[in-house]
């Protein structure tokens, strides 16, 4: 699975540019390797361009998530500041509380609202909430660890709950990493590839025609 580094950029800088609703056909037709390392087979059509190359392969290393499937999409954007990045990128943060609140389930439709806004559907609610305990039920019962996870979704939790009357505490501050095998790393540069709503997670990504 080799691509083409140099044509790379002209051709991530065509699709990203393109309304593929309107303008043109991009269908993923084919996807080959494994969870780390695959390649997308797609044709490719631009309606003011008829003699763009139709068949493209794209190649991407070091995947670390991945949602991407096969058909037609109509978006395609490349992003390396999304917040699908931040749980590789940002400081990890543990999100402690006690406090009774008397309807604990408009604390969580509140959370979930902002949580919302905050990430879309890229990212679910339930991602760095705690996993041991339904969470209406865990701030029903006034103490315990809502949340770990990035710092951007920890302070938001963390000032929603204090402005409902709740104490916090925001500790075990660390570095995300990742095992190589032998060692705890921590994670290199990666982007995020969004298709319509779908993702790919990954270090590199170069293409090929085909």
């Amino acid at each position: 699975m080799v691509c083409e580094q140099d044509s790379s950029r002209e051709f991530f800088d065509k699709i990203v540019a393109i309304d593929f609703e309107d303008y043109g056909t991009f269908r993923v037709t084919r996807i080959e390797g494994d969870d780390v390392q695959f390649a997308l087979d797609c044709l490719v059509t631009i309606d003011d361009e008829p003699d763009f190359h139709e068949s493209w392969r794209i190649c991407f290393e070091g995947v670390r998530k991945s949602t991407v499937g096969l058909g037609y999409v109509d978006f395609i954007d490349i992003d390396g500041s999304h917040i699908l990045l931040r749980e590789y990128s940002e400081t990890q943060l543990r999100l402690g509380f006690r406090g009774q609140i008397e309807g604990p389930e408009a604390v969580v439709g509140e959370l979930y609202r902002e949580h919302l806004e905050l990430a879309g559907n890229w990212v679910p609610f339930t991602s760095y909430l705690n996993e041991g305990v339904e969470v209406t039920r865990l701030i029903g019962e006034g103490f315990g660890t809502l949340a770990v996870g990035p710092k951007t979704f920890i302070n938001l939790y963390d000032t929603i709950l204090k402005k409902n009357g709740v104490i916090t505490s925001v500790t075990d501050e660390s570095t995300p990493k990742e095992w190589n095998g032998s060692v705890f790393r921590e994670f290199p540069r990666l982007t995020a590839f969004l298709f319509d709503d779908r993702y790919i997670v990954a270090e590199i990504a170069s293409v090929q025609k085909s």
